[in-house]
């Protein structure tokens, strides 16, 4: 821009295409990175790199790289600036361990029956139960073994419907990560 180039394009009527040539560090984009779930495997979820309102794109505008990302955890994703794009930008993201299921739920005298499979890939379960649909104000229960495949909640109230979910989780270090609630399940 401002160049002879552009005064002799305008004057001849070639047309001209103005290039912005500055190199834009990495750490002015705006990133975001997605949490996973365990698989056994590596895991790489797709960064979104924006600057400007316009997606980046890989291998183009950076280079990725990513780093302890196949144990439940947290892992890191590391950016490379490429082309007109420069430095480097690390992300963390979290692993969190496969979503367990209610295999049975079974109602008894002021009681419920959970049961479920236990896993070995985590460190316990957390059970919610309400006489809400949304769960809304429910109740928690922890089970802290993996190898439990059922837990009794008694106390309850007679002849009412209990609505019930459940979620694995497991401890690294000082952070707990957590599956995904299961699907509602209730009985009366």
């Amino acid at each position: 821009k401002d160049s002879y180039a552009e005064t002799y394009a305008r004057e001849n009527n070639i047309p001209f295409e103005e290039i912005d040539d500055s190199v834009i560090d990495l750490s002015k984009c705006e990133i975001t990175v997605k949490d996973m779930t365990y698989t056994g495997k590596e895991v790489k979820p797709a960064p979104v790199v924006k600057y400007a309102q316009k997606t980046l794109k890989k291998g183009v505008d950076y280079t990725v790289a990513y780093k302890n990302n196949i144990e439940v955890g947290t892992a890191t994703v590391t950016l490379t600036g490429k082309g007109n794009f420069t430095g480097t930008k690390k992300l963390t993201f979290a692993i969190n361990p496969k979503n367990v299921s209610i295999s049975k739920l079974a109602a008894g005298t002021k009681q419920l029956s959970v049961q479920w499979t236990a896993r070995e890939d985590v460190t316990g379960y957390e059970i919610e139960y309400g006489l809400n649909s949304k769960l809304k104000d429910g109740t928690t229960v922890r089970v802290k073994k993996a190898a439990t495949a059922k837990k009794v909640i008694k106390g309850l109230k007679s002849g009412k419907k209990y609505y019930v979910h459940i979620r694995a989780y497991r401890k690294v270090g000082r952070k707990t990560y957590w599956s995904a609630w299961s699907k509602t399940k209730s009985t009366k």
